[in-house]
């Protein structure tokens, strides 16, 4: 069942789909687990510090901002959901390697991708469950 909770101005419309989850702010039919029609301000990003080689996870690590301490190497997750993403960031002097791990590619090639200055940045987005984008390197 859906239960709509809204005033009398339909644009301020919280809508919340018991049956699968789903949650519409300013929408009534959300196709997203969280969908907000309109603008939307996001005022922080969770920063998450890394100091040693880490398996990147969806759940611990995407949608935030990676922030390397210390040389390491960070591999991707085998199957992600398409859309999940990371920024990485090299907060060290040391080199930041991005493992493609195994059968998986990182623009079209299983070759990983490196940050080897300190503040430089690259954001990975998964194209696929096996795909990713390096946006900045």
């Amino acid at each position: 069942t859906s239960h709509t909770q809204s005033t009398s101005d339909d644009t301020n419309a919280l809508l919340i789909v018991r049956n699968d989850g789903k949650v519409g702010i300013g929408d009534t039919t959300p196709t997203a687990t969280l969908e907000v029609a309109g603008d939307l301000v996001a005022r922080r990003t969770e920063i998450v510090d890394i100091s040693g080689n880490t398996n990147l996870s969806g759940n611990s690590h995407a949608g935030r901002l990676l922030r390397c301490t210390s040389a390491c190497t960070l591999s991707l997750q085998a199957t992600p959901t398409a859309g999940e993403q990371q920024i990485i960031y090299n907060d060290s002097t040391g080199t930041i390697t991005i493992s493609a791990n195994g059968s998986d590619t990182i623009n079209g090639s299983t070759n990983d991708v490196t940050i080897t200055s300190r503040y430089k940045a690259v954001t990975i987005i998964a194209v696929s469950a096996s795909a990713w984008l390096a946006i900045g390197v």
